[in-house]
């Protein structure tokens, strides 16, 4: 895994505590699109689990073994809004995510639900090579 990941860049003391965060994609040319919209009781915590699958898989969120190794990709993993209370939390996911237009990248629209690993690949690949 070869790919710049910036994570709660000066965000840190918040992402220990619950709330809603982002995972973007960035490419060389600074264009940033969503990966994943998601939720924790603890955003540190979760987005390092995060990190640990996608270095075991990179399809995970739908980066291939090549696309993983580019180092001209940074993953931003950041603060979308802090919330405590766990059915808030769920709620203003949801909404985010049903509101972003287009969809972030390994989404389904559907909750938080993940798309087919094909479907992931397919529209990181698109991002990336447009």
């Amino acid at each position: 895994m070869k790919i710049k990941i910036e994570f709660f860049e000066n965000q840190i003391p918040d992402a220990i505590g619950g709330g809603v965060y982002q995972v973007s994609v960035r490419r060389k040319d600074n264009k940033t699109a969503p990966v994943y919209i998601g939720e924790s009781f603890s955003m540190l915590n979760r987005c390092a689990a995060h990190l640990y699958e996608l270095q075991k898989a990179p399809e995970y969120f739908g980066f291939t073994k090549e696309t993983i190794c580019n180092d001209e990709i940074t993953l931003i993993f950041e603060i979308a809004e802090k919330e405590t209370d766990e059915m808030l939390r769920k709620q203003k996911q949801f909404d985010r995510i049903k509101k972003m237009h287009p969809l972030p990248l390994s989404q389904s629209g559907k909750s938080d639900c993940q798309k087919e690993i094909p479907d992931k690949i397919a529209a990181m690949e698109q991002f990336l090579q447009s």
